[in-house]
Order: C-alpha cells, then structure tokens, then sequence
C-alpha cells in the first residue's frame, strides 16, 4: 500500500505513466513497473499513455462503446479494453489510480505531401484504419483541419460542433468512469493549436467562433459529463508551447476566465524561464529535469488560476527526460528533484504534479525516485539532509562508512554543476530531438553527408541558434568543451563504482557503472551535435579541409557510442544498425573522388517511423 506522505506536502495528486515515449507496448506496464513508480511516491498513472503526452496512447475513443456512434471502431475497442483492464487490475493491486491523457480530438487523415501527413501516416496507426473506414461511410461527423495545422491528430478529426459527436463525447467521459474507476483526467489541447478543427470546417467555422473557443467550450462539456457521474471527477487543462509575450498572456487569462470553475490548470514548473549560459541566454520552456526554478510565465498563470480558487497541477520530469531520452536512461539528477520538488509544494493552490516523460524499462533503483522518496517523507529536512538520504539509498551505503556517502555526494554535485554549465542555446540539443526518438537519425546527429547539410540549411541554424551563437564553428567549439568536462564526471563515477566493488558492494557498484557509462555517452552526444553544425558550417563555407577532419572524427566518435552501447545493455545506447549505417555512409562520402559534392543517389538510408 502506498504510505501517507509528510504532512506539509500539497501535492495530493503525483501522476505517471509507464511506457517508452507514448509508444503503445504491454512491456513497461507489468508488476514490477507499477511496483517500481509506487515506492517512488506516485499515486497515479495516465493508463491509457502520455508519456511526453505521447502521440501514439489508446485514445480515449478508442477504449469504450457508445451507442451514439456504435461503428467508430469497434475492433479497436475490443483489443484495447483487454489491454486497459489489465493494466486498472494492477494499480487497483496497489492503490495507484487510473488516469486518462485525453489529447485533442483525433480523426481520419486524407493530409498528403507534408512531414505532418506522414507523421500522421505513422503514429496512431493501430486506430486510424477504423477510423478511416468511418469517415467513408458518414463524412459528415467528422470536420477539417488545413494543412499548415496538422500536428498528431489527422485532417479530418471529429467534429465538436456537430450535435451527435457532442452527444458522443458526454456519454464517452461518462462511460469511461463507470468503466475504469478513473480518477481524473489529463487534458492536452495540442502541440501547438487546438487539435480540433479549425476554421478550414464550415461548421465550425460557421459558430462565429475561433478555435480556443470552440475547445474551452467542449472541455467544459467533458468536465460537466464527468462530474455528473463522479462529483469529486479531476481534470486538469494544460496550458502548452505559451509564448511569452503580451497577447499570449492575455489570452490564457481570457482562457482561464472561460473555464469550468471546478477544472485546474496544468503548466510546466520552467514556463518561461532564462538562464545565462555559455554561449548566450537560455530560455526554458517545456519541462527540463535539469531545471528546478519556476519560470515566470509559470507563476503568472498559477497566480490567476488561485485567484479563481482552481487546482493546479505542476508538470515536469523526474523519472525519464525528454532530454536524455531515448538514449540515456535513469540519469542521475537528484538534486535538480529534490529543488522541483519544493518549489512545485510552494505554488498556492498547487494539489497535483505531472511526471511528463514517464518511466520505462529497466527498473533499476533511480537516483531521482530515491531523491522523490525522501522528499515525500519529509519535505522539511534541509537539501543536503535529503540528498544524503536519497543517495545512501540509492547505492544501499552502510551507516558505518560515512566516507562512501561523502563521495557518492561528490559525484552527484560534479555531475550538477556540470550539466548547470553546459553550453544549451536551444529546445532542439534535447536529445530525443537532436539525437532522435529511434536513438538514431534526429535533426543533430544523422550521417555527415551532402543531403543531411541540405536538409538541416533550410533555416534550423537561423531559427534555433543564430540569436545566440555566430556560426557553426562556435556552437561546435562549445559543445566539445562541455564533452570534456562531462567525461571527466563519467571518470570520477566509474571510479565511485570500483570503490564500492572493492567495499563488497556489487548493486551499488552497477548502478553506478551504469551511471559512468550514461553519462559518458551523453558527453559523447553532445559532441555529436556540435560536430552536425560544425560540418554544416564547413559545408557551407567551402571549408573541405575542416569538413573532412570533422567528419573522420564524428566517425571514430560513433564507433566509442557502439562500444558504450554494447556496455550499457537493455534500456540505453544509441541504435546499433542504423548508426553503423550512418557510419558506413560518411566513409563513402569521404573516400569519393567527387568530395565534398558526392551525388545522393549513391547513399542509402533504412526508412525509420521518426525522421519525418
């Protein structure tokens, strides 16, 4: 049974999930998982998916019957209500409540010629091919989105202004509490603009209203449905990818002001914060593991949604990272949860917190959920007090060797101040980004070649970097400096790890060996992302010498990520076979006689789901 927190800890609701990045897989939601998220401290898990608010969860339409629109996609349901069922039973098991990710409205796709289209090609394919068959029978249910809109949730989604689909979605949220015992609700309005549609639909187009309307008008109507059923229903609506500037901020209040009084808000802990780094000002938006402090846009947001008396859920990470994922895994931060932690419990009319990238296989003991642990227990102990705790934990230290903590506590402050000084200028260095969600072939760390400078030219270096670094060569020079710098972490952790093996301690020992070798290969990976622009820069430039030196190097560099890979096992490492083929790949390109302009014909790549 889950333990009753410290007294002073506000945050009533602590919600995860359990999966590799809103990928749907039964593999990370077994016993040992929900085991795993329970002794951290959560309470709740998004059931149905949303790790990253992940594009490829169960939809919610996709787990109930309705009579309203009975032939939506009967087969998909079916399939799914055995996977969900399976999943309540084990948190039912352990107390944990079921939540549900309910993320815009999803549809048929009739998109074409655009990455938008063919990510929608990809992502929710289990669903859409129902879906798809629905929309040929009765178009007339479904509205439009244009194409500079499209985001996850196809061109044709479900309309919310056609009175059968409103009839729909008030007997699906009903259907789903009865269902599923759920708890409450996670609701995410899109990437970017609602994921409804737009005013490409006539029917919608025709209610005089724009698209936030239209969607703070049917969140109210899910939220009235559910509470008609459970009057202590939660739901949350999230506020996401907010610029900080005049209009954006009036907007929420508008926003803010036109929802349900009893629906919270939920925000990311860093909306909009700045720091100085190397290399220029960092602004922090989204959730970041490595930053603690409340931006201010945050605060502003939680400040109004108090003054209404409505809930406030905070969203960050502490047990996977956009950041590190997919290629690192449990990456020590401790510290920067324990800080979150006690700033999210200090926001007036907080109650809940969201764990945004969740948490996946392996399930090996975890710096940070040591460091939740701890705080949970006693929020008002000092900092060090808690990361002591935490730490000694985390490696099973001995009361009677006072100096193993004391190094272990070096390691995990090199490491922090480490990543405070590291050279971040933009969103895109996250390595789920800039490395890529098939731990291979994203925007920063593909093969060194011709088309991968054209592809990446068309305005990446002026849009995400430019503002705060001069040019490729510069943003290189950073980044390798920081590579360095995080080596030296890795040193110092591999050797804390072979301190505890000679003390008799082999799990402690493991663990942070494991840590050495994650560490490492991100130092490595940022180097990665520093040579991609570098050789951009030299590409550019007419710069052969430069461009074929850089490129010999980030050859002998993926060849070190293969052998780090092969070390850190199941769960971590960049993906073998097309990595090896990106190698492959920039050694023809270098050994060509045409160099450095070698025609694309005689390159070929594996067609992977996340290099659209």
């Amino acid at each position: 049974m889950p333990r009753t927190p410290h007294a002073s800890v506000k945050l009533k609701h602590r919600i995860t999930s359990l999966e590799r990045w809103g990928m749907r897989e039964s593999a990370d939601f077994q016993s040992q998982s929900v085991a795993c998220i329970q002794e951290a401290g959560f309470n709740g898990v998004l059931v149905n998916g949303g790790s990253g608010i992940g594009p490829d969860m169960m939809t919610p339409e996709s787990l109930v019957h309705s009579d309203v629109i009975p032939d939506l996609m009967p087969r998909t349901i079916k399939g799914n209500q055995r996977e969900m069922n399976r999943r309540c039973e084990l948190l039912t098991e352990v107390d944990i409540k079921p939540w549900i990710c309910m993320w815009g409205v999803p549809g048929a796709d009739t998109s074409s010629g655009t990455a938008a289209a063919e990510s929608n090609r990809l992502f929710s394919r289990l669903t859409r091919h129902e879906i798809q068959a629905k929309f040929d029978r009765t178009p007339d249910i479904f509205g439009q989105r244009g194409a500079g809109g499209l985001s996850w949730r196809g061109s044709r989604p479900l309309c919310i202004s056609h009175p059968t689909v409103q009839a729909y979605y008030r007997d699906l949220i009903q259907q789903l509490i009865k269902t599923y015992c759920l708890q409450g609700i996670f609701y995410f309005p899109g990437d970017h603009q609602p994921e409804t549609c737009d005013d490409n639909c006539p029917r919608c187009k025709a209610t005089g209203k724009d698209s936030w309307q239209r969607m703070l008008e049917y969140v109210n109507m899910l939220y009235e449905a559910a509470i008609g059923v459970n009057p202590d229903f939660k739901m949350y609506f999230t506020f996401w990818n907010v610029r900080d500037t005049d209009p954006e901020r009036a907007r929420i209040k508008q926003m803010i002001s036109q929802l349900h009084p009893g629906l919270g808000i939920c925000m990311s802990l860093s909306d909009v914060g700045y720091d100085e780094r190397p290399g220029g000002q960092m602004q922090f938006d989204q959730p970041w593991v490595i930053r603690a402090q409340p931006g201010e846009l945050f605060v502003t947001t939680a400040k109004l949604a108090h003054e209404q008396q409505r809930p406030i859920m905070a969203m960050g990470e502490i047990s996977q990272a956009e950041l590190w994922d997919p290629v690192c895994h449990n990456m020590p931060n401790p510290q920067k949860v324990l800080q979150w932690l006690t700033h999210a419990n200090q926001v007036p009319g907080i109650d809940a917190i969201c764990d945004f990238w969740g948490h996946r296989r392996p399930y090996h003991s975890h710096a940070n959920h040591r460091a939740m642990h701890a705080w949970l227990d006693d929020p008002t102990a000092s900092h060090d007090v808690l990361l002591q705790r935490s730490i000694a934990a985390h490696y099973g230290l001995p009361d009677d060797k006072p100096q193993l903590l004391e190094q272990a506590i070096a390691c995990q402050k090199a490491f922090d101040k480490t990543v405070d000084e590291w050279a971040l200028l933009a969103w895109s260095q996250r390595f789920s980004y800039a490395i890529g969600r098939d731990a291979a072939r994203g925007r920063l760390y593909t093969a060194l070649i011709p088309q991968t400078f054209k592809k990446i030219d068309a305005g990446f270096w002026d849009q995400r970097f430019k503002v705060q670094c001069e040019d490729g060569m510069r943003f290189m020079e950073l980044q390798l400096k920081d590579s360095k710098a995080w080596l030296k972490i890795a040193e110092q952790f591999n050797e804390w790890s072979i301190q505890l093996d000679a003390a008799g301690n082999m799990a402690g020992a493991r663990l942070a060996k494991r840590e050495s070798l994650n560490i490492a290969l991100a130092a490595e990976l940022i180097a990665s992302q520093g040579r991609t622009l570098g050789s951009l820069h030299a590409y550019n430039t007419g710069d052969t010498q430069s461009l074929g030196q850089i490129i010999d190097q980030e050859i002998d560099a993926r060849e070190r990520q293969l052998l780090i890979t092969g070390e850190l096992g199941d769960g971590a490492g960049i993906n073998v076979r097309l990595v090896s083929e990106d190698i492959q790949n920039m050694r023809l390109y270098l050994s060509h006689d045409a160099f450095p302009d070698v025609d694309d014909a005689l390159f070929s790549f594996t067609a992977t789901p996340y290099t659209v």
